[in-house]
């Protein structure tokens, strides 16, 4: 009978869309389920998550810690590395601005074996898991996450695996696009929807999943228009670099058009469960990426032009808020155009506004602040501003942990130098072109007395296209591989999530903070420019 109520459910909420293909009513379902998250739960507090591995043996287990990839967007904190204690006890304490849906894991010979928690800010997350055939099985006592145990249980073989996978296959160009995005529109939905009846999803759940869908749908195609906005390029020689250059006119000013987008009306960008996505970040960062950048309206580098600075910032967020809209086919400025934005802020600040004074700061703020109607992010946005407004220290003290000892090392083979490190691995394909396309710079950097760049690879070790690849492109220079917990460590250290990422180490031991860092191998036009920007580094550091 059960079974015959699952069906029946299933054909009920079943339309046909515009080309003919069944599809949910997916409106009528968000009605339904109609649960979201509580506004007073976007605060930022600490989450516990502590538990134990029932059967864990510190000498035959195929994993030693867990890892944790939870990225704040407020925050800017990346939960990296999870002791495991002897007796297979665990805790991590983490700083977060909304609710999370996330997990451990950890990677062996087969595979990945998850641990999955759902959590929001001030929340004690207990875990109780058991190593059963390969794999961990978990219970929770008590809490959020026993309330959504199903969900989680479902979503932990992670649904970006199959949506990344989903949007690497496809390989029948831009013409056939829409209909792709509407034909996996179709299929996923009802999946997940018919997923959540045969596992009954509570009413909860079920308002979970389906804003997942709508999540990960947005996320899956934006990252196929990723891929094939990689081939409107070719990377082609000049002396010994690199330079992309556009190789397909046609194809890019297709990309370019926003009508070719509707199918993105499917995502509720306003869901404040899209909050829950351990992938928000990549998300966000989709939708900067894959649709921003295509208008000519869009122009971020206006920001940094020294004529005009302030008005050209404050004409920018106005422009990108209604770009936004446009891209997005919203009629307002949803949630995560919103966090769009905060997002631009905070890269602002940490580039543009690095040189300016306190007040034409606070004039930008004050017209920009207003574009913000939901007030957890405009809060955000206005406490990111007063602390750069006060912030007057350019270096810090490294954060002690055990890989902090790989630093000292490095520190101790090139004393009285500043380190330039180069966070990077072969699944990257941006490391790889920042790598191909700066051989001439960093030959003049090499000659620079007072710097060392040493590049500091995740990969496994024995990764043999790893090896191969750095012995034919970094030939002569500094470059580590420290192993993937050690690396996994360092990401905690210095709080990045996606790579390429760089830091800059003082002769003294201290991280320089990242908005200082105006040199490198991405923002440094030639050796003169990174020179210049380095010597200003040099000089501020000597006068703080």
């Amino acid at each position: 009978m059960k079974h015959l109520f699952v069906i029946i459910a299933a054909f009920v909420v079943m339309s046909c869309n515009v080309n003919g293909q069944e599809g949910l009513d997916f409106k009528s379902l968000k009605k339904k389920y109609s649960w979201t998250v509580p506004d007073e739960s976007f605060k930022t507090d600490t989450v516990v998550i502590k538990g134990k591995i029932e059967n864990f043996n510190t000498e035959t287990s195929p994993f030693k810690t867990l890892q944790c990839s939870l990225y704040d967007e407020f925050e800017k904190q990346t939960a990296s590395a999870v002791v495991i204690n002897s007796d297979g006890s665990f805790e991590k304490k983490i700083k977060i601005s909304y609710p999370v849906c996330n997990k451990l894991y950890a990677h062996t010979d087969e595979g990945f074996l998850f641990i999955p928690f759902f959590a929001y800010p001030g929340d004690t997350v207990e875990i109780s898991a058991k190593i059963v055939g390969g794999k961990i099985e978990c219970s929770y006592p008590s809490g959020r996450s026993k309330q959504f145990a199903r969900f989680l249980n479902y979503t932990a073989v992670s649904l970006q695996y199959q949506c990344v996978e989903k949007a690497r296959n496809y390989k029948d160009g831009f013409d056939k696009f829409q209909n792709f995005a509407e034909n996996f529109w179709n299929e996923f939905s009802t999946k997940i929807y018919n997923d959540g009846l045969k596992l009954s999803f509570s009413d909860e759940e079920m308002s979970m999943a389906l804003s997942f869908a709508q999540g990960y749908f947005a996320y899956t195609v934006l990252t196929a228009l990723m891929y094939m906005r990689e081939e409107c390029y070719e990377m082609k020689p000049k002396g010994q670099n690199m330079y992309m250059t556009l190789k397909d006119t046609a194809l890019y000013q297709k990309m370019k058009d926003p009508e070719n987008y509707a199918f993105l009306t499917h995502t509720d960008f306003s869901d404040k469960n899209l909050f829950f996505m351990a992938d928000l970040f990549t998300l966000l960062n989709r939708i900067s990426y894959s649709l921003m950048p295509y208008s000519e309206k869009y122009d971020f580098f206006s920001c940094f032009s020294p004529d005009n600075q302030v008005e050209n910032n404050i004409k920018f967020f106005h422009r990108a808020d209604s770009l936004l809209r446009t891209a997005l086919h919203t009629e307002d400025n949803s949630l995560v155009a919103q966090m769009v934005m905060y997002q631009h802020i905070s890269s602002l600040i940490e580039m543009a506004w690095n040189d300016m004074t306190n007040d034409s700061i606070k004039e930008i703020r004050d017209k920009i602040l207003p574009l913000f109607s939901f007030e957890p992010i405009k809060t955000k946005a206005a406490q990111i501003i007063e602390h750069r407004l006060n912030d007057t220290e350019i270096a810090v003290p490294i954060k002690k942990c055990a890989a902090t000892a790989f630093i000292d090392s490095l520190r101790n083979v090139y004393k009285g130098k500043y380190l330039y490190l180069d966070f990077w691995s072969m699944g990257c394909a941006p490391c790889r072109m920042t790598i191909e396309t700066s051989k001439d710079l960093r030959k003049e950097i090499a000659n620079n007395p007072d710097i060392k760049l040493v590049f500091v690879n995740g990969d496994n070790p024995q990764n043999a296209a790893m090896r191969e690849y750095v012995a034919t492109h970094l030939v002569g220079e500094v470059k580590v591989v420290p192993g993937e917990d050690v690396f996994t460590e360092l990401r905690d250290v210095f709080n990045f999530s996606g790579i390429p990422h760089f830091e800059v180490i003082t002769p003294d031991g201290k991280v320089v903070k990242e908005r200082y860092i105006t040199f490198g191998l991405l923002n440094s036009f030639d050796y003169r420019n990174f020179k210049l920007e380095f010597d200003k580094l040099k000089e501020k550091l000597e006068k703080n």
